[in-house]
């Protein structure tokens, strides 16, 4: 498995088919991880998202 977000949902098995995960996650056959990175991913993407608004204001100004 390849951790590339804050949340990883981890299944007791492997699916291949719809009918298979919908079974699967209904029998709560699965974990949920969340990174301890969580809280400074999501401050640090706020921030760039200010930041961007900001030079978006200044843009449309000039």
């Amino acid at each position: 498995m390849k951790d590339h977000g804050c949340i990883v949902n981890e299944l007791e098995q492997e699916c291949s088919t719809i009918d298979e995960l919908k079974k699967v996650v209904f029998e709560g056959r699965y974990s949920i991880e969340v990174s301890s990175e969580l809280y400074d991913k999501v401050k640090t993407a706020k921030e760039m998202k200010e930041i961007e608004k900001r030079k978006m204001e200044k843009l449309i100004i000039n």
